[in-house]
């Protein structure tokens, strides 16, 4: 993201992509906030902005369908059961604007950036060794071992949890990615 980027509530020195280069001689810390996706959440679904805005079922899975369109309606339902499971029969509206919110930053920010740290597990150092002093210790980040750190001011040992929200990183890296793409009869009926 381009846009304002940032490092720990720093902006970083330079473009992003001009930065690649440092990646081998500098640890970096990947994060993700729990509202990062909501700016382009408001874009798509305009009432989470709004104090007595309407945010519905249907804007929810609008959105979905926004996002999943290459693999047609089988996407569309099977996302919205994942992020409509804990609603109950009525849902709260503050609960559908959180939704959206964290919709987009699951899938623009979350799944990606925990994609990555999977995939560079094996190559990744301990935060808790080096020359500053940090105020809990790092669990070591494995494959099947996904601490997180929630930052705050009051960071001790219960700001270390593991799996961030992994049912929905899950749904994204596995049962999103298997499914199929729309069928004909599918982009037809629309």
């Amino acid at each position: 993201m381009e846009l304002s980027p940032v490092v720990d509530g720093d902006f970083i020195p330079d473009d992003p992509s001009r930065l690649f280069h440092n990646a081998a001689h500098f640890d970096f810390m990947a994060g993700v906030n729990s509202m990062d996706g909501h700016i382009f959440a408001g874009v798509d679904v305009p009432s989470i902005n709004q104090k007595n805005g309407n945010t519905t079922a249907e804007d929810v899975k609008g959105l979905l369908a926004g996002l999943t369109k290459e693999k047609g309606n089988a996407a569309v339902a099977s996302a919205f059961s994942a992020y409509s499971s804990h609603w109950g029969s009525f849902p709260e509206p503050a609960v559908l604007k959180k939704t959206v919110a964290d919709i987009e930053t699951d899938f623009l920010f979350l799944v990606p950036t925990q994609i990555a740290l999977q995939l560079h597990a094996d190559n990744s150092s301990d935060p808790s060794r080096g020359d500053s002093r940090v105020p809990v210790a790092w669990p070591p980040f494995t494959k099947h071992h996904r601490p997180y750190l929630t930052i705050n001011h009051k960071i001790n040992k219960s700001s270390v949890s593991y799996d961030l929200r992994s049912d929905l990183v899950s749904y994204w890296t596995q049962i999103y990615s298997s499914l199929s793409s729309g069928t004909r009869e599918e982009e037809e009926g629309k």
